[in-house]
């Protein structure tokens, strides 16, 4: 199990060996059944009973095909050899199963026609018919290794379905701590502390910064973009140009703006905007009025 999805992979296949059929029909049903044993997983006694009953028992050789002597749909107790069923050791499948495979199933997945068809030169540039059979057909560029893979990747499918769909007597559910991926994040709060100081320090910057500023009392004014402000605030001795008048609203400015005569000229502080008559009106200057 992976994040909640199953995977498993094959350990181990029986290859091209026989398997061993039931002489006799079993159950109530009545059907000969196909059957193979996994010699790996046998007990020392189920070991001695099949040398007892005449199977022969090679070293190298895994699989040993068994001719059933029981009906595997109705085991219920643990001896041999039904035993061999409960350990796993003991593969079957009845005769219905292989002939509605054949029958109903591989033949038409194996039958058919694949048409080729040439270009210009001679080539075949595309094919037609079943898509199963072009793949394996591949462009004619057919190996017996690519039919024996193509086969395998069928029987393993084939294998994965019947596994996962089989009787519930014979396919229990594997118990365990399924395990999965999951993110973490552990808070180290200390690293958050000189962040929080200087949003913490700029509140407060901002709002002592706005309640000084506020327009109240001799407090500054909203000048926004008027030139008065640069023009008033400009001058040499604003005070006694205005009669010691406040001069910190636009209103203020404006209207004391038209009563008053400026020009350019040149003073100890360089070029400035001067009252006309700050020095006598003789010199010369370029003025105008604001």
């Amino acid at each position: 199990m992976s994040n909640g999805l199953f995977y498993e992979s094959a350990v181990s296949d029986s290859g091209f060996n026989m398997w061993g059929m039931s002489l006799n029909t079993l159950g109530n049903r009545g059907l000969h059944y196909i059957a193979i044993v996994d010699t790996e997983c046998l007990t020392p006694s189920e070991r001695s009973s099949l040398v007892g009953e005449g199977y022969v028992m090679h070293p190298n050789a895994r699989w040993l095909p068994y001719n059933l002597t029981f009906d595997p749909t109705m085991v219920s107790n643990s001896s041999y050899p039904s035993s061999m069923l409960s350990n796993g050791c003991l593969y079957a499948y009845d005769q219905y199963l292989g002939m509605s495979l054949w029958s109903n199933y591989l033949t038409g997945f194996l039958n058919g026609t694949i048409y080729g068809f040439r270009d210009a030169n001679g080539q075949i540039d595309r094919i037609s018919g079943p898509q199963n059979l072009q793949t394996i057909y591949n462009y004619g560029n057919i190996t017996f290794d690519r039919v024996n893979s193509t086969l395998h990747n069928i029987s393993d499918s084939m294998t994965t379905l019947v596994r996962q769909n089989g009787q519930t007597n014979h396919s229990k559910p594997a118990l365990g701590v399924v395990m999965h991926n999951d993110t973490c994040l552990e808070v180290r709060w200390g690293w958050l502390a000189l962040p929080a100081i200087l949003v913490l320090l700029t509140i407060i910057f901002f709002t002592a910064m706005v309640i000084e500023t506020r327009p109240t009392g001799e407090r500054a004014q909203i000048w926004k973009s008027s030139p008065l402000a640069f023009i008033f605030h400009g001058l040499e001795d604003p005070n006694r140009l205005h009669e010691n008048r406040s001069l910190e609203e636009v209103s203020e400015m404006e209207r004391t703006a038209r009563g008053i005569t400026v020009r350019l000229a040149n003073t100890d502080r360089g070029v400035n905007l001067v009252a006309v008559g700050d020095d006598g009106g003789g010199e010369k200057g370029m003025q105008g009025h604001v």
